[in-house]
Parts: structure tokens; sequence; C-alpha cells
């Protein structure tokens, strides 16, 4: 949120996942316990990520622990469902695991958050991803896709968007994609398309042949 944004009322913060610059982390939890009232924040770490509550405590802002309950229940399943169902929630969760990567990879305490080190398989599998997607963070880095488990027998390009308007600019995005396609496919291999004509061509005479030829 803006500096100066005051919302009323809040009493928990929860990030989930540790902002880039400490300092806004403080700014963060600033959003709470206004005007002498109390208010209390969570954060997430993952176990590799340990260390960031000791650098919290030397800047002045000291972390305690809380156990999470380990009968939460499995979400997953029901955020890739949604995502088959409709193009909309597909888009969001890729645009969102893009976004935390490449966040995670410019953190000012990067000897904290290693790229290298992240779950990035089971990130994508928590952002209901159904197919890994190219990155080139992945690629350069060489990370790892393990644990993740694509939706296999699913064309990404077959999924719709519920809005119809959106599904209509997303077909005729399709098809002048295609056509673009076709047309520098034709100029890389003119022989081919002028054989491809020349056959049409032939094939053409070859049915009114056979029609006149029906009549007689």
């Amino acid at each position: 949120a803006a500096r100066g944004l005051d919302i009323p009322g809040i009493d928990y913060i929860v990030q989930f996942d540790p902002p880039q610059d400490p300092k806004v982390f403080i700014h963060r939890v600033g959003r709470t316990a206004r005007l002498g009232r109390q208010g209390r924040s969570i954060v997430f770490l993952t176990p590799k990520e340990k260390d960031y509550v000791g650098y919290m405590g030397v800047t002045g802002v000291p972390l305690q622990k809380r156990k999470c309950s380990e009968n939460a229940s499995d979400v997953i399943p029901i955020i890739r469902s949604a995502a088959m169902k409709d193009r909309a929630v597909l888009e969001m969760g890729l645009k969102a695991f893009v976004s935390f990567v490449r966040a995670y990879k410019e953190h000012l305490c990067e000897y904290i958050f290693k790229l290298k080190e992240l779950d990035i398989g089971k990130l994508a599998m928590g952002y209901g991803l159904l197919k890994f997607p190219k990155m080139p963070e992945v690629k350069q880095d060489r990370l790892s896709s393990e644990g993740f488990t694509p939706v296999e027998g699913i064309d990404i390009d077959d999924i719709k968007f519920k809005d119809k308007f959106r599904e209509k600019q997303r077909q005729e995005k399709l098809q002048a994609r295609k056509e673009k396609q076709q047309e520098e496919k034709s100029k890389r291999n003119p022989k081919k398309a002028v054989v491809a004509s020349a056959d049409s061509n032939k094939a053409s005479r070859k049915r009114k042949l056979t029609g006149k030829q029906r009549q007689t």
C-alpha cells in the first residue's frame, strides 16, 4: 500500500512472502496497531529461509515461530480444476508465479533467499499451473522442476475464458497469429507455395474435366 494510506480496523497483516526490501516489512506491519491498538503480523517462510528471522531480529524486529497445522486441506487440485475450467484463473496463476520467481531472484537479502535453492517445481504446483512454463530465469540458473506434475492429455490453447468477450478476443488473436505464421512460412518457402498453388490448380482443372466427362 502507498504511504499515507490509512485503513481503519486492521488488526492482522499477512505477508505471503517477505518483501524485497526489509524496510518494507516494517512499513507493511505498520498498517496494524494504529492509535494505540494492538495488532499482529504473520509472514510465511520455508525452512531454507529461516535466517530471515535472525536478520529481522538484528534490525530490531523480533519474529516468533508459530507452528502451522498439519491438517490443512490440499487446495492444489481445487485450483488446478478451476484453471482447467477458466483461462482467467490459469493466466492469473501463471502471472503470479512468474512475478514471484523474478522478485525472489532480485531480493535484497540474496544470501538468504537463494533462487537456486527454491523448490520451483512445488511452487508452480502451488500456483495451480498445469504445465511448467518456459522462463529465462529457469534456463539461466539451471533450476530443476522436480516436484512438478504436469496435467497430461490437455492442450493449454483449448482452455477457454468463461467471459465470452475475452474468449472472442482470444480466438481472433489466435486466428491472426495463425495467418501470420502461414504467411511467413510461404515467404520462407516460396517454391513450395508455388508448387502447392500449381497442384491446387491442377486438381481444380481435373475436377472440371471430370464434370464435363460426366455430362457427355
